[in-house]
């Protein structure tokens, strides 16, 4: 059997932040169905659309985040007609000739490897409608026809659906931290399709492309499933046809045969007739694109990781970059303001990944910033934890009074209201190590027959009788001594 390499790229559609569509007024809020539309939007007789320059404004921020490497200095549009019950109108308008931004590329890390996939671009288009099929039957909601869309497309440079589902969740983190979409599979503002194909050493075979996958599972799963059924039809001595299908959740299938440009007939848009782009943003195209990326690329997930990686492992600053979503940087931000207020940046961030973020799930908070905790807070416990002054498990137990705190006490007062400051008293410690033997005559009795691996048990039940708050190496001594006294 020949060796079949994967061969995949992206279409990511994103549903721009805009209070209205993107050719006519109707509002974007979440309706009953078949309510946000107007004589625009259905493409009734006599309409003519009308851009929403804020909706291309907020696209523009997209392609600069993704760093296209050129910016169009006008506006264009184009009409591609296709008859489908999602397209009233009968045809998309959406940027064919010239898009938003040319090239690009996205950074990510997929199975402990970073790789760096290039774009061809991104461009402004109008979405379709919302179709459910229900048997024979199919229910059209025209709510979502004519939302303004971004629509990325990558190269066809990666190699697996896991590669192709982490560079979906990373265009999905930028998109959010670009404050240009909200990219909520869930929710239908972010949809993926895949187009897979598979090449062995002579050639790049015909691409297949999957549709509205609604997931990253989704997208992980139909690229792997297709590019296995490419490859059994090539080794059974078949072809496979260029065509459109669809995940059915276990297997793609077949939805139409696929076309080429010919098929949508492409034409410039004339009722939107080309524009500069300099007359949406009031100055030069490439003052405004560098301002954006002055503004937006401190905030990519990519340059936040790199940054913390000169102080951080790689996998605790993926942590903290990747646990921050919908556009929120509450722990990447929480952190910094820590290591300003002194803290040491390794156990800091095993902190906020770990035990506090365990205790906000808990609680129920949302984010680190929804508590009480503030970063001197955390910076002041973790600096009691390194001096000694609490134990670990102290500092844990803690925890809940700051994230919830109504006082203005320091955190190091709390710890003694609390009785939470560790016990370096030899003789309190002393106290807990007799109970500890005494609470276990037949171990004591075991240990002095020979069995000297039971010391662990007796420091282990000293160290708990004190509540976690003694000094456990003052506290090995102690018991030691005391095993010693009781032979």
């Amino acid at each position: 059997m020949r060796r079949w390499r994967t061969v995949i790229g992206l279409e990511v559609h994103a549903q721009v932040l805009s209070a209205r569509k993107a050719f006519c007024f109707c509002p974007t809020t979440p309706s009953e169905a078949n309510s946000n539309t107007c004589a625009i939007c259905l493409g009734e007789a006599g309409s003519l659309p009308v851009l929403n320059l804020d909706a291309v404004r907020v696209a523009l921020r997209a392609a600069a985040a993704l760093r296209c490497s050129s910016i169009s200095e006008t506006l264009e549009f184009d009409r591609k007609s296709y008859s489908y019950p999602d397209l009233p109108k009968g045809y998309q308008i959406t940027q064919r000739r010239k898009g938003l931004g040319a090239g690009g590329c996205v950074e990510f890390e997929a199975e402990g490897v970073l790789r760096r996939v290039g774009l061809e671009g991104a461009h402004f288009e109008e979405d379709s409608a919302k179709t459910t099929y229900r048997g024979d039957a199919i229910d059209v909601d025209y709510n979502r026809c004519g939302r303004a869309l971004v629509e990325i497309v990558t190269l066809p440079e990666l190699e697996s659906g896991s590669e192709a589902a982490a560079c979906a969740r990373e265009i999905q983190r930028v998109l959010r931290r670009a404050g240009a979409s909200e990219a909520r599979f869930e929710e239908g503002s972010m949809r993926v399709d895949v187009n897979v194909s598979v090449r062995d050493d002579d050639h790049l075979r015909p691409k297949v492309e999957v549709k509205n996958l609604n997931s990253l599972r989704a997208v992980r799963a139909a690229c792997d499933y297709e590019a296995r059924r490419q490859a059994e039809i090539y080794d059974a001595g078949g072809v496979v046809a260029q065509e459109t299908r669809s995940w059915d959740g276990g297997e793609t299938v077949r939805s139409r045969a696929k076309g080429g440009a010919e098929v949508y007939r492409y034409a410039p848009e004339p009722d939107l007739p080309p524009r500069p782009l300099e007359s949406l943003v009031g100055r030069s195209v490439a003052d405004h694109v560098d301002a954006l990326r002055r503004e937006i690329e401190p905030h990519i997930p990519a340059a936040v990781r790199a940054r913390l990686r000169k102080r951080l492992d790689p996998l605790a600053a993926a942590g903290l970059v990747d646990a921050d979503d919908y556009g929120r940087t509450a722990r990447v931000a929480f952190f910094d303001a820590c290591v300003a207020h002194g803290a040491k940046p390794k156990p800091t961030a095993a902190w906020i990944l770990g035990d506090v973020a365990g205790a906000l799930r808990k609680l129920e908070f949302d984010t680190i910033a929804d508590s009480n905790l503030s970063p001197v807070d955390l910076a002041e416990l973790l600096a009691l934890l390194d001096q000694g002054t609490v134990s670990r498990r102290a500092a844990k137990d803690l925890l809940p009074d700051l994230l919830q705190r109504r006082t203005s006490s320091s955190v190091e007062d709390l710890v003694f209201e609390r009785g939470l400051a560790r016990i370096s008293d030899v003789a309190a410690l002393r106290q807990f190590a007799r109970e500890a033997l005494d609470a276990h005559p037949n171990e004591l009795a075991a240990y002095h027959a020979g069995k000297k691996n039971l010391e662990k048990l007796f420091i282990g039940k000293a160290l708990a009788a004190s509540g976690g708050r003694a000094d456990p190496v003052l506290m090995r001594d102690v018991v030691r001594d005391c095993l010693l006294q009781a032979s």
